[in-house]
């Protein structure tokens, strides 16, 4: 959050990792491949600062809010019109983006009137978010000025922490100050997936290696890989994540690159492949990659890589996953040690 003038960076590290492949370090501090002047990494961070300078100086008195995966170049043409607003920002894209990102509905004349958090294509073109192919995703970024801040001190909230999708947005959307500008000339980079990170972190052979033993010849493409003692060959274009768990047991994550671990119901795929009829249970509307009990413990590192592998031989094939003994990504990262 940056105040005009002053700037107060809160960064969470905290168990909820929904995104395993940054788990400790966090989104802000993902390094790039760039350097600062001073010779430091560049990180995420640096980019949002840098980028946010042409607008500064327009920006009313008030909290400037950045999404941490969310990079923005601003142009100076950027306007804050009206005052006594919360300004939010859009980027238009095509329809399919909207699954993946929260979504805005927009009035004629540039209020939010709904935002729906990667919502199926069915629900968003059903509400009227979809025009001409085409859809108004948020880019994570909010200005509240300081005399909305004020009024926001006696809201009542759901959680301990005011959330902006689950709080702040509906308040605004509900009484009609919640404006949006949508990015034309700007340009919009959205760090949240793997293949992404991967872009900004490693140079052509696409590869991540982070606290890793890697004993095998073949090096594969696209993988990032975490805390893993590799000596087996690992399939191209996924990411692994061993975890030591609090009973001294280990426990190896596998997904694909391509994976959206949020997806729900019948849109879960696993290595871009459905699941539906190789699980022994059934996948529900409210069930997601993130809380399907798919991964299974291991006396040793080696042990826990195998049942990865194994995990992802039997979905190649469509073979049954049996149900006994295994853990969620969810489950997981709460019992590591």
């Amino acid at each position: 959050m940056c105040m005009v003038k002053k700037c107060y960076i809160s960064h969470l590290l905290e168990n909820h990792k929904e995104h395993f492949t940054i788990f400790k370090k966090g989104k802000l501090w993902i390094t790039t491949k760039e350097k600062l002047k001073n010779g430091e990494d560049k990180t995420i961070f640096d980019e949002i600062l840098q980028n946010t300078k042409p607008i500064l100086n327009k920006i009313q008195e008030g909290i400037f809010i950045c999404c941490s995966d969310v990079v923005i170049k601003f142009n100076k043409e950027i306007d804050f019109k009206e005052k006594d607003r919360v300004y939010v920002f859009s980027n238009l894209v095509d329809k399919e983006f909207g699954t993946r990102h929260g979504a805005f509905k927009i009035s004629s004349n540039n209020k939010v009137t709904k935002v729906f958090q990667k919502e199926s294509l069915y629900t968003l073109e059903k509400n009227g978010f979809i025009k001409n192919g085409k859809i108004n995703i948020d880019t994570g970024m909010m200005l509240i000025p300081n005399n909305i801040i004020k009024k926001l001190k006696n809201i009542r909230i759901k959680n301990k922490k005011i959330g902006i999708y689950e709080d702040l947005t509906p308040i605004f959307c509900n009484k009609n100050i919640l404006n949006v500008i949508t990015l034309k000339k700007a340009t919009f980079t959205h760090y949240g997936s793997s293949k992404e990170i991967l872009n900004i972190k490693c140079d052509k052979n696409n590869n991540y290696f982070e606290n890793c033993e890697y004993n095998f010849p073949k090096i594969p493409k696209n993988v990032m890989a975490f805390n893993t003692n590799i000596d087996r060959k690992i399939p191209d274009n996924v990411i692994i994540y061993t975890a030591k768990l609090k009973q001294d047991k280990f426990i190896t994550i596998i997904v694909g690159i391509d994976d959206n671990i949020k997806a729900k119901g019948k849109e879960i795929k696993l290595f871009n492949k459905s699941l539906i009829e190789n699980l022994e249970v059934k996948i529900n509307s409210n069930l997601s990659l993130w809380k399907l009990k798919i991964y299974k413990p291991a006396k040793t590192k080696k042990e826990a890589l195998e049942n990865a592998l194994e995990l992802y031989y039997l979905t190649k094939f469509n073979q049954k996953i049996d149900s006994e003994n295994r853990l969620s990504i969810e489950e997981i990262l709460k019992k590591e040690k």
